[in-house]
């Protein structure tokens, strides 16, 4: 099961390419992989205005090809769900048959309170992989000098970005929400693996499916 964020809030990048357009390489990459395996897929988009929306695990590749195909649509408005990616976890908790693998491609810059104890619930049923999509300007904010910055609310707030403090400070904030979020997901025995939108997508992948791989294996 492939799972990918489709919020507005992907449709934001820095360096390289938006995290929406690396989401759906992402997604093309391991489809096609479970594919060649003749693995059933099914899909979840999620973060959309209009709702979650759902795609049938199946041989074929036309379901894969349906996932592929929505995931160019792009969300235009925020949407109304408060988090989506816990209403997604509910969803596969409680809608979901067990003993599947999950790939969670989400935006995780923000705190979710809640995740520890969905993941707890889902990992009881599933395998779980989290696939954070990441921009760089998520842990490093530039020196440009006074800024105006918006939240989905349309809040404004003048920012210094010439200020090292406080870009030494926003850094941190990433940081110590990066830490805690993969403290989480290894003491509950999921895997991570992070993608980056200014990184090779194919090697990053490839490097972090080894990884999980070799610890299996270890286990």
């Amino acid at each position: 099961m492939i799972c990918v964020d489709v919020g507005v809030h992907m449709n934001f990048g820095t360096r390289g390419t938006f995290k929406s357009i690396l989401a759906a390489q992402v997604a093309a990459l391991l489809g096609w992989a479970a594919s060649e395996n003749h693995d059933k897929l099914g899909g979840i988009l999620f973060g959309d205005p209009t709702g979650i929306r759902y795609f049938q695990a199946s041989n074929s590749r036309r379901s894969l090809w349906q996932l592929l195909r929505s995931l160019s649509d792009i969300a235009e408005k925020p949407c109304t769900d408060s988090d989506p990616l816990l209403t997604t976890m509910d969803k596969l908790i409680h809608g979901t048959p067990t003993g599947g693998l999950i790939f969670l491609l989400a935006d995780m810059s923000q705190e979710i309170k809640g995740i520890e104890q969905r993941l707890g619930h889902l990992i009881q049923r599933h395998e779980v992989v989290l696939i954070p999509i990441d921009d760089i300007a998520d842990k490093e904010m530039p020196a440009m000098g006074k800024m105006i910055f918006s939240d989905m609310s349309g809040r404004e707030v003048e920012i210094d970005t010439d200020d090292e403090a406080g870009r030494q400070a926003y850094y941190q904030s990433w940081l110590d929400k990066r830490k805690h979020l993969a403290r989480v997901w290894n003491r509950l025995g999921a895997d991570m693996i992070p993608m980056r939108t200014h990184e090779d997508v194919h090697r990053s992948l490839t490097a972090g499916l080894r990884r999980r791989a070799f610890r299996m294996a270890s286990r």
